[in-house]
């Protein structure tokens, strides 16, 4: 995302003076703290956290999306709020308590759940997504929209002494897709049936907001491809590496067609093209390019390129839909377009295995 070139101004770099002496830092690296823009799905314990460290080490710009209500119970814990704050909204008091930390950054609220709806637009307008949430499946919501928007997803999460850590969706990373992969979990594993040491989602919540700030400022090793976790009773951190799963997917598919791919020649390699290219390539040659979105229908419905035909990956994965393709793309040349280059990749396997000559799209 683009922001307008902003400067440090004299009460900045009085606010921010032992940022600035830092060589790593500086004023340029400040100047990048207030162009960056948060979303904080969920303002509780981890949120109470990271988010008092992220306005007070001057990140400009915060979204905070929760709809609760401040209850008694949460004080313990949710370190941003007050006892004259019970009974009120928590995202509301978490501007107003933000704002009384640090005026100079900017805090929009928005007082709703995050949900399939809404989702798309939430997110839209951030660089960086601060996953405080407590459920299965709105984190698997915020993955996806993550993915499709390519967005950073910064995910922490706690149960009773232990919490764990990991940065989604960086560089092309891991997503939190590949840490829970089956929606199954949803219903077996409630992530809020269980009590939690007041002290922990402070310490989890300050690893999140650490991993935001390395991010903007280009600083340190970054938390893609790992997962770090601690346990409050042992004093002992872990640091787990995290695979991609759809790189499994790919040579799964790949060994089931393998003596066909070996004797296509143009899947000897995958083979991508650029979107100018594709114009021209479709002025020379016309009719005989078949553009298929494999995008999701949710996907497909906000926005996709003209004369492009939808047909999901999901089902492009049954054998039926690839033998009729075949028919269709006789003596043609498929491209595919898509948003996840994973699904690229497993949906121009299956593609080549038909031998059917296949491009990736690179928008």
């Amino acid at each position: 995302m683009n922001h307008k070139t902003q400067y440090i101004t004299e009460d900045e770099y009085q606010v921010y003076a032992r940022h600035i002496v830092m060589p790593e830092v500086q004023s340029v690296g400040q100047n990048r703290l207030k162009q960056g823009r948060i979303l904080a799905i969920g303002a509780g314990g981890l949120g109470s956290s990271s988010l008092l460290y992220l306005a007070s080490c001057g990140i400009g710009n915060i979204g905070i999306v929760d709809d609760d209500i401040i209850e008694r119970s949460n004080l313990h814990r949710q370190i941003l709020y007050k006892t004259s704050n019970i009974g009120s909204s928590k995202s509301f008091c978490a501007k107003e308590n933000l704002k009384n930390l640090n005026p100079l950054c900017n805090v929009d609220v928005f007082n709703t759940q995050f949900h399939q709806n809404n989702a798309y637009n939430l997110v839209k307008n951030y660089d960086i997504i601060l996953d405080n949430t407590d459920s299965y499946q709105t984190r698997w919501l915020i993955s996806e929209t993550c993915k499709k928007l390519h967005k950073i997803h910064v995910y922490g999460a706690i149960s009773s002494f232990e919490g764990q850590v990991s940065v989604f969706n960086y560089q092309g990373g891991p997503s939190y897709h590949d840490l829970n992969p089956f929606k199954s979990i949803i219903e077996n594993n409630p992530c809020n049936n269980r009590g939690v040491l007041g002290v922990l989602p402070g310490i989890i919540g300050l690893l999140q907001a650490t991993e935001i700030l390395k991010i903007i400022l280009g600083l340190g090793n970054i938390l893609s491809d790992q997962v770090i976790t601690y346990n409050i009773l042992e004093a002992k951190f872990k640091k787990l590496t995290l695979r991609q799963r759809y790189i499994k997917n790919i040579f799964k598919i790949k060994n089931k067609y393998s003596k066909r791919l070996e004797q296509n020649l143009f899947t000897q390699q995958i083979k991508t093209i650029s979107l100018k290219n594709f114009h021209n390539f479709r002025n020379d040659i016309g009719e005989q390019i078949y553009l298929i979105d494999i995008r999701d229908e949710i996907e497909y419905s906000t926005s996709h390129l003209f004369s492009a035909i939808h047909i999901p990956l999901i089902k492009l994965k049954k054998q039926y839909n690839l033998e009729m393709l075949q028919t269709r793309c006789h003596h043609k040349i498929v491209v595919l377009y898509c948003s996840s280059l994973s699904r690229s990749y497993i949906a121009s396997m299956l593609i080549s295995a038909q031998n059917i000559k296949c491009f990736i799209l690179n928008v």
